[in-house]
């Protein structure tokens, strides 16, 4: 039996995914070598059922603002006292697709607020 229409129906990453981030709250960045993609947590889906990650965003970034979050990305991949091994509730998880790696950062580490400060940024100017 089929269930995928029970799934939620949530944009789908750009092609050509080089990183992504998922937040604490489950809302996600898709980072491309010329785009931000980013994909809110609805209320529907959040885990309280009131959280909203706001509205959807796709922001062209110029290569100056790629070379940006890859630098903030080798820093935070680097500094890995910030790491954890378990996703748990206010964590964030950091992909890097094109290397297969994946890290998790814990909640109110300096790592977590630097990186969502520069992807908070970039979709809102």
């Amino acid at each position: 039996m089929n269930l995928d229409h029970l799934l939620p129906k949530t944009p789908k990453p750009p092609k050509a995914v080089i990183y992504s981030y998922i937040d604490g709250s489950g809302n996600a960045y898709y980072i491309t070598k010329d785009l931000i993609q980013y994909d809110p947590m609805t209320a529907k889906h959040s885990s309280s059922g009131f959280y909203d990650g706001g509205k959807a965003a796709k922001v062209v970034l110029s290569s100056k603002q790629f070379e940006t979050i890859e630098v903030i990305i080798q820093q935070v991949r680097q500094n890995d006292s910030d790491h954890i091994l378990n996703r748990v509730k206010g964590s964030g998880q950091v992909r890097l697709h094109n290397e297969n790696e994946c890290f998790i950062l814990g909640y109110n580490t300096t790592s977590k607020k630097d990186l969502e400060v520069i992807f908070k940024k970039m979709i809102t100017t």
